[in-house]
């Protein structure tokens, strides 16, 4: 068993009733990571897909870059859709003339850095340029449409899909209207991304930062603050945690032990009430908690951000390490998203206490999908997909 092939077998499977050739156009503004790896997707369901970018360099880069990783998917079997690499490849093309792309797309997808001086920029072009079907969509993971899509004259037909890095293997997408888009817009967006393979989450309203940043960054908040007094010595599964008195080579031979029967052990410089483990993992719990709470999102769809989004990264890396290869390193992330990361934590609100309306609502809804005189099968259910992880972690740490 291997969770994530198995998962992309699914999406391979369900492209079958899926009709590979088709005369609809995407549009993509931006040739970065982003708007290749959405490239990739639409294409890879038949859709003829233009990339904009304002340099031609930076397009002819793109479709080069877009040419190899499909081949390596095709190589190792991860391919999407039923068609080749090649053909694939054959359906996206490039141009520098932002009216040209555009021209006739039934969705766009804007994918430029995050700035919101410059997302207002690309959506005042593209509301000049619009019809009245076109679906105009942003990438950004952290500013609601609302923020950058007002005095449009199109504002009903602007989304937010922010997807999880890197997007091609990590399925999952927020969904966020902004309070004017039309539901109609927030439907067919939903069913375009289900199509392509994508994991839809649903934002019952706009929330800076979403439903995944948040997550992650009050983990990370939590992180931060234990790095801050100790060096960044984390890994899972066993925490050792000294006493101020408890001898030094107690330490060491407990770990050394610990190692020798298998397990991962880490080890705290100091105590800390919670340890690590249970101090990262109760900031996720209550932010999930107040996103629930206030309605921001159902429950089901905030446990799929951990699954289909966070936790297939944070698999095989710490939340550090995904950081670190989402920017050139960490200096680069800090001067990307400190700020950002910073207002969001500010906005977390106070610790909730799990009791009331929204505990009625947590366990209702688990309990209508997972009764409670079935949980044991579902335990047997989770320990053979750990197993299954453990097995495919195994073989890939020896490759």
């Amino acid at each position: 068993f291997h969770p994530f092939r198995d998962h992309l077998l699914f999406w391979k499977a369900a492209d079958c009733t899926k009709k590979m050739s088709r005369d609809e156009k995407i549009a993509i503004i931006g040739s970065g990571l982003i708007g290749r790896s959405w490239a990739m997707l639409f294409a890879s369901v038949g859709y003829k897909v233009c990339i904009y970018d304002i340099l031609s360099e930076q397009i002819d880069s793109a479709l080069k870059e877009i040419l190899v990783q499909l081949k390596k998917l095709e190589e190792s079997g991860l391919l999407r859709g039923k068609i080749s690499a090649v053909e694939q490849h054959k359906l996206i093309t490039g141009c520098t003339d932002f009216k040209e792309c555009v021209a006739g797309a039934k969705h766009v997808q804007e994918c430029v850095p995050e700035s919101i001086e410059l997302k207002r920029k690309v959506f005042e072009q593209l509301d000049a340029v619009a019809d009245d079907k076109m679906v105009l969509c942003s990438s950004t993971s952290t500013m609601p449409a609302s923020s950058f899509t007002e005095h449009l004259t199109h504002r009903a037909q602007c989304i937010v899909a922010h997807p999880t890095n890197p997007p091609f293997y990590c399925p999952l997408t927020e969904l966020v209207p902004s309070p004017w888009t039309y539901p109609h817009v927030t439907k067919n967006t939903r069913e375009i991304l289900e199509e392509i393979g994508q994991s839809v989450v649903l934002l019952n309203k706009e929330k800076f930062g979403f439903a995944l940043n948040r997550l992650q960054w009050g983990m990370m908040s939590e992180i931060w603050r234990l790095v801050q007094t100790n060096p960044p010595y984390y890994a899972p599964l066993v925490e050792v945690v000294p006493a101020p008195w408890t001898n030094g080579v107690v330490i060491s031979n407990t770990k050394s032990l610990l190692e020798e029967i298998g397990q991962t052990p880490v080890v705290l410089k100091k105590e800390v009430l919670g340890f690590v483990l249970n101090r990262i993992q109760y900031a996720l719990l209550n932010e999930c908690w107040r996103l629930v709470q206030d309605g921001t999102i159902s429950v089901e769809d905030v446990d799929k951000v951990m699954s289909d989004g966070l936790g297939m990264r944070y698999a095989f890396m710490g939340p550090l390490e995904t950081a670190y290869l989402n920017a050139d390193g960490w200096k680069s992330y800090s001067e990307r998203y400190a700020d950002t990361i910073f207002n969001v934590a500010q906005d977390f609100g106070p610790t909730p206490r799990m009791e009331g309306e929204t505990l009625e609502i947590v366990h209702n809804d688990l309990a209508s999908r997972i009764p409670l005189d079935k949980l044991n099968e579902r335990r047997a259910w989770r320990d053979a997909r750990l197993a299954g992880l453990a097995k495919l972690k195994k073989e890939m740490n020896e490759k």
